[in-house]
């Protein structure tokens, strides 16, 4: 269904359950398909929808742009390892190339009205426009505020996903926007055993270190973890949706605690059990001096993690967070056991 509020296709006479059927005579097979349909020009379209049986004929004048938001032009970054070994000076900082978006100095909330003489209708069609031109040199057209701009941009092949990119996050699409289909939970019966939903802790933990550890090939680094902000988040999502969610998601918080209090940190309670195995291993006991500076650094260290992705997750992503909170979302049972 459309976004009505944005304004677009909420006066043509849409009702629920209308079933699109063709554009000017041409069959829709699919929600994409219609976008391309009613976007490719600004001329007058005739289009046929079905509901209960009966056909209507329904009129569309799209907007005279149609556009893709720039979200983002992220800057180049080391690595969370290569930040670490730079800061403690035992690596050389080298500077990072810039993006051909940087380089055809597009910025956040640039709208993308063509890219050659293309004009461009979502998001998709942006991409498949960049794949289908390749490394040439290509003119975008932009709106920026209410000034029209005309920049040059040579996109360039991401050597790790082998794609051609022009680095850029896309956001909405201006024109027409579909609203993201609400999110259907469906409980598991039987619930799982608690050794299930630990082995299901322990392969996230496995999934988000090995991310974290390649982060050059992943993209994932130690900004996009989420504290004390982020937890409490989708904690509210899950209890917004069904109580259900909340004790699932809170059982799983609770054995990643109990996980990550085993990791071998002074800090930590596998901090103190690493201590005594030593302790045992040396047959005496460890320096109360060594004891005290080793718990210090750690907890400082820890201390400024949990600051450092909170200071992320209140930046990035509290407005994730609150369109998630906005969306819908049904618990589908399951039927009765006969």
């Amino acid at each position: 269904s459309d976004v009505g509020k944005k304004g677009y296709l909420s006066g043509v006479g849409l009702k629920a359950g209308d079933k699109f059927l063709s554009v000017d005579g041409q069959s829709v097979y699919g929600q994409h398909h219609l976008l391309d349909l009613l976007m490719e020009t600004t001329d007058e379209k005739m289009i046929a929808v079905e509901n209960k049986g009966k056909i209507r004929t329904l009129t569309f004048k799209p907007t005279k742009n149609a556009a893709v938001k720039v979200l983002d032009v992220p800057v180049p970054a080391h690595g969370s390892w290569d930040s670490f070994w730079i800061w403690t000076g035992l690596k050389d900082e080298k500077p990072l190339p810039q993006t051909p978006a940087m380089k055809a100095e597009l910025e956040k909330g640039d709208l993308i009205l063509k890219f050659n003489k293309d004009r461009v209708i979502s998001s998709r069609h942006l991409i498949d426009l960049i794949r289908e031109n390749g490394e040439s040199e290509a003119q975008m057209q932009i709106q920026r505020g209410e000034k029209y701009l005309t920049n040059s941009v040579s996109p360039s092949i991401n050597p790790e996903t082998g794609r051609v990119q022009i680095g850029i996050a896309l956001g909405e699409d201006a024109g027409i926007a579909f609203a993201p289909p609400s999110a259907i939970y469906k409980p598991v019966d039987p619930t799982p055993n608690p050794w299930e939903q630990v082995m299901e802790v322990w392969d996230m933990i496995t999934l988000t270190v090995g991310a974290l550890t390649r982060s050059q090939e992943t993209g994932v680094g130690a900004k996009d973890l989420s504290g004390p902000v982020g937890i409490f988040g989708m904690l509210s999502i899950q209890v917004k949706t069904d109580y259900r969610l909340a004790l699932s998601f809170l059982v799983l918080l609770n054995i990643n605690l109990a996980i990550l209090n085993l990791l071998p940190v002074p800090v930590l309670d596998g901090g103190h059990i690493l201590m005594s195995i030593i302790e045992k291993i040396r047959n005496k006991p460890i320096s109360v001096r060594v004891q005290e500076y080793a718990t210090t650094v750690f907890a400082v260290m820890l201390l400024s993690f949990m600051l450092y992705v909170t200071f992320f997750d209140i930046k990035e992503r509290v407005p994730i967070f609150r369109e998630l909170f906005g969306r819908e979302a049904t618990i589908q049972e399951n039927p009765p056991s006969k």
